[in-house]
């Protein structure tokens, strides 16, 4: 398991296979926690709110709300675009990759490459 906080009171935790959560608790909170091997959900609470439940291997919804774009490629694929005052990109690609990087006033990068690897970059304001 893996818990890390900064400054900014973000947390990423990895708590075994394919598991990651990530919080960022301040002006903009978001919350990624990865269930499983194809289960993933994403919550953002805050101006720009946006939800993604993916159960299963071919099983994907994707619910915006506000200035929201969402995207679907294909199979694994799925990709949330938030753009505003504080904006958000949220991609994953294939089975296991996922990458996560808020640009805005809390500036924060989470990629995981692989089965097991997670990288968490964090650029203050």
């Amino acid at each position: 398991m893996i818990d890390g906080y900064d400054q900014y009171k973000r947390m990423i935790a990895d708590h075994g296979q394919y598991k990651t959560m990530l919080a960022c608790y301040g002006q903009y909170e978001t919350m990624v926690v990865c269930y499983g091997q194809y289960k993933t959900m994403t919550f953002g609470y805050g101006k720009y709110k946006s939800v993604i439940d993916d159960y299963g291997q071919n099983k994907t919804m994707i619910a915006g709300y506000g200035q929201v774009q969402n995207y679907d490629d294909g199979q694994y694929k799925t990709r949330i675009a938030c753009y505003g005052q504080n904006k958000t990109m949220i991609a994953g690609f294939s089975k296991y990759n996922t990458m996560i990087a808020c640009y805005g006033q809390y500036k924060t990068m989470i990629a995981g490459y692989g089965q097991y690897r997670t990288m968490r970059d964090g650029y203050g304001q």
